[in-house]
């Protein structure tokens, strides 16, 4: 699904199950803002980031794999 939606320009939400690979899921989600907004409200880094959150976590990788 994550492949045709690119394909046609789609975008799948942040609140379902997303199997992008990291850079494509990159591609679609501003990297720099978001680093920048990350170091910003979680400077000690203690929260996971956005693809571990939303995309590692629903491929079922074990928990030591999703930081």
């Amino acid at each position: 699904m994550e492949d045709k939606l690119q394909e046609i320009g789609g975008l799948k939400t942040l609140i379902s199950h997303n199997y992008y690979s990291e850079e494509d899921f990159w591609k679609t989600w501003n990297k720099d803002n978001y680093d920048k907004a990350k170091a910003r409200t979680d400077p000690g880094n203690i929260f996971r980031d956005l693809y571990s959150k939303t995309c590692k976590a629903a491929m079922g990788l074990p928990e030591a794999e999703r930081k």
